[in-house]
């Protein structure tokens, strides 16, 4: 199984917030991946936090969210986010507590093998059987 991982570890999904909300899954691995999908956004200060994909579109920004059939090497692709308090309130990508907060992101994605992986911040990923 340690093997199997061995490009999984090198998917990361993690903040990025120049002006904006928004979520950097990176593929630093040697081959492409495929249908990659932002799954989870959590603020664990908010348990009761929604998210839904942002509005914002530009040539890096996946808008609108949709998966990513095929991400290749070394590359990136960033979901534009917006957070919610459980109270329905749009969180600022500034504002309390999301300026010190560190937020948890789960994405799931096929590696060049066909093996379909889940993967949440820095843990292990888990394999997926369908």
């Amino acid at each position: 199984m340690d093997n199997e991982r061995r490009q999984a570890r090198q998917i990361q999904a993690t903040d990025y917030r120049p002006g904006r909300l928004a979520v950097r899954i990176v593929n630093r691995s040697g081959y492409s991946i495929y249908d990659v999908s932002l799954e989870s956004v959590r603020l664990p200060s908010d348990p009761d936090a929604t998210w839904k994909p942002g509005a914002l579109e530009s040539p890096e920004i996946v808008g609108r969210y949709q998966p990513v059939s095929v991400l290749i090497p070394n590359r990136q692709m960033v979901v534009d986010i917006e957070l919610a308090s459980g109270d329905g309130i749009v969180y600022d990508h500034m504002q309390e507590p999301l300026a010190s907060g560190k937020l948890s992101y789960t994405i799931e994605f096929t590696d060049c093998d066909g093996r379909r992986w889940r993967r949440t911040d820095q843990q292990t990923p888990e394999r997926i059987m369908t």
